[in-house]
């Protein structure tokens, strides 16, 4: 029930959408949860961020932004990381459900 179908981004004014799209609606239970995680190379220089390798491919981690949503509706969170290179660990910089926003089916 959770194949993801696509992934769409978009900059427009300041701000960054992302829009994910299923092949199949999600229980309205509690008992699922949905969590999507979106990691950012900012600077494109895998020289900061985490090191991050995958079929000859690169990336240095800069951020990521994490969405929980549970099936019922009676949780979500959407909380934004940076890659801390002192302490080598991730470290959250934001809570942003105040700026996210739900798809008009799941509010």
């Amino acid at each position: 029930w959770m194949d993801v179908k696509a992934i769409y981004a978009k900059a427009e004014g300041g701000r960054l959408y992302f829009y994910v799209e299923y092949y199949g609606a999600m229980p309205s239970s509690k008992d699922y949860l949905r969590e999507v995680t979106i990691y950012m190379d900012t600077d494109r220089n895998i020289q900061t961020g985490e090191l991050w390798e995958a079929l000859g491919w690169k990336m240095g981690r800069d951020y990521f932004i994490r969405f929980d949503l549970y099936g019922d509706n009676s949780t979500y969170d959407a909380s934004l990381y940076k890659w801390n290179s002192t302490s080598n660990s991730w470290k959250k910089v934001k809570d942003i459900r105040g700026g996210a926003t739900l798809a008009p089916e799941l509010t």
